[in-house]
């Protein structure tokens, strides 16, 4: 057989096989994250090419009152910039508690601290970074689309409940596989096919490309969205990235009811969390909030009003609290002629083991999430994510 021939067979052999595997795993019908719901004034969040979802602009209906979505797509008017010379600002990010669930846009924390720092005599303004459902893996994408434009001087750092959720998937999974969907390649199916599989072997820890069909349900949630080592690394990534452009950083750990009303000594399952937390920032030389004690100490009195909507998210009582402890943990630190800059000690901080992490969740812990909106609807999500404790938790979360 000429070379010329031998050519042709296999060009023709390799194109057969081509054709047969990407044949075969269109078959699959193999999926890749996007998000399937419609937008409404009834939904506050909306798909988001790069961070899974956002919020969407306008107004939007946010549990028996409304939120005021920005066309940068955060919570409250779009700040001035450049910021006017010698004015603080604050940027909070976080999930539901922070973004303000169930509260009016002048009740959210943003608002309550500047209300207070002005009061003391700062010219400061603020920014609502807060978005239903973000881990610190979404926080990071939000500060590089939008926080580090907006010229904070302050960032307050709240983000923990989502990171502890658990789910079918890692956070970071997700992510890699959203942004993959998007290149020419992903088109074909044999292509994300073999993604999948060679993500599991080359660099897992930047995120694999998980896949799915229309027909089979979810994985079991037994996986924390961002696992307690990441969780760490991003804390400590965000604080060091703010202190490079000369942005103070605080650290600020949210309460569940459940801490206050029921069994404030209770082990809970985001212990290891807020202890990282408080542990990076004391690495770190940068306050640490823990709106435990300021909450209790509020809720013991006589005519104290309801600090909480629910299991999770604070009233705009639960709020004011939430900010004085802020304001005062800033006092105490010398804000701002103290920039509160992140700079890491010599001492490590303590990261211990999860022992959670990676342990089937009980079904009476499996509650809809903004999780659920990144599959297809034909695919009945069998094991949603679940709030801290298993107490039910708002699809706003």
């Amino acid at each position: 057989m000429s070379p010329l021939r031998r050519l042709c067979w296999s060009a023709l052999v390799v194109t057969a096989v081509s054709l047969l595997a990407e044949g075969s795993a269109r078959l699959m019908k193999l999926q890749l994250p996007g998000w399937r719901s419609q937008d409404h004034s009834t939904v506050v969040m909306t798909g988001h090419p790069v961070r899974l979802w956002g919020l969407g602009p306008g107004i939007r209906d946010n549990a028996g009152t409304t939120a005021t979505i920005s066309e940068i797509g955060l919570r409250g008017t779009v700040p001035t910039v450049p910021r006017p010379s010698g004015r603080e600002r604050i940027f909070v990010v976080g999930d539901s508690s922070f973004f303000g669930f169930g509260v009016r846009d002048d009740e959210t924390l943003d608002v309550a601290i500047v209300r207070d720092l002005t009061t003391a005599g700062l010219d400061v303004d603020g920014v609502n970074g807060g978005v239903p459902g973000y881990s610190t893996e979404q926080v990071r994408l939000l500060l590089d689309d939008v926080g580090w434009a907006s010229e904070p001087t302050l960032l307050i750092v709240g983000a923990l409940w989502s990171d502890t959720n658990f789910e079918s998937y890692r956070d970071r999974d997700l992510l890699r596989s959203s942004a993959f969907s998007i290149h020419p390649l992903a088109r074909s199916a044999a292509v994300r096919l073999l993604a999948a599989w060679l993500t599991r072997w080359i660099q897992p820890e930047a995120g694999r490309i998980v896949t799915w069909t229309q027909t089979e349900a979810r994985p079991e949630a037994r996986h924390r969205r961002v696992p307690l080592a990441a969780y760490a690394d991003n804390l400590m990534d965000i604080a060091l990235d703010a202190g490079r452009r000369g942005i103070g950083v605080v650290f600020v750990s949210p309460t569940a009811s459940v801490e206050i009303e029921q069994a404030p000594d209770s082990p809970y399952q985001w212990d290891g969390y807020r202890s990282a937390q408080g542990s990076i920032a004391a690495h770190l030389g940068v306050p640490w909030v823990d709106t435990r004690t300021p909450l209790r100490s509020a809720s013991d009195t006589s005519d104290a009003p309801p600090l909480f909507l629910d299991d999770l998210h604070p009233t705009a009582a639960g709020m004011d609290q939430m900010a004085r402890a802020v304001v005062t943990a800033l006092d105490q630190a010398g804000w701002p002629t103290n920039r509160l800059i992140a700079q890491p000690s010599t001492h490590a901080p303590t990261i211990g083991a999860d022992p959670h992490d990676g342990q089937p969740l009980p079904e009476e812990e499996r509650v809809r999430s903004p999780f659920d909106n990144l599959f297809t609807p034909g695919n009945t999500p069998t094991s949603p994510a679940s709030g801290p404790g298993g107490h039910a938790i708002s699809p706003n979360r």
